[in-house]
């Protein structure tokens, strides 16, 4: 198998392991047994468990880079749709979900566990989106279409009123 789909193969193996069992309950020869390979060919991909986690993150931020959800989020807030804003946040967040369960459970596990892999999820990946829509609050605000208030209350109201009405 050439070494970029051996390298892909291991990551969605180490996802369903570490979704299956958590952190915790998962050993390198459990992800090595689950791709059908052997642990020394697992750590010729990966030296640590540590690299195993950044390796996930990198494949989850190559994968938002080339969604088009960003894109549009960005086009609506360009034009200042701000229901088009939060309503494509919400699909985005749907989306992921349904294409990628098993990574959301692993995210879930991780911060049940209080691991490194939901600290790392986070700066590598939540702050972006977060940060972008605090702007993006803060922005409206100041041109009069928001009420002034805390901007990270906003929108946790926002987008879970879209979520709950989508």
């Amino acid at each position: 198998m050439p070494a970029d789909d051996r390298h892909r193969q291991l990551l969605r193996s180490a996802i369903d392991c570490f979704a299956r069992n958590g952190f915790g309950g998962t050993k390198t020869k459990d992800i090595a047994a689950a791709a059908g390979v052997s642990e020394a060919i697992l750590f010729r991909h990966f030296a640590t468990k540590e690299d195993l986690y950044h390796a996930i993150l990198d494949m989850k931020e190559d994968q938002e880079a080339a969604n088009s959800a960003k894109r549009i989020v960005e086009e609506c807030a360009a034009r200042r749709d701000d229901a088009g804003v939060f309503s494509a946040v919400a699909r985005e967040i749907f989306d992921s979900f349904e294409e990628d369960p098993a990574f959301h459970r692993l995210i879930l596990y991780a911060l049940l566990e209080g691991h490194l892999m939901a600290n790392l999820f986070h700066k590598r990946l939540g702050s972006r989106r977060r940060d972008f829509l605090r702007r993006y609050v803060l922005q409206r605000q100041a041109e009069g279409a928001f009420r002034a208030c805390d901007p990270d209350l906003a929108l946790m109201f926002s987008v879970g009123t879209v979520v709950h009405f989508a």
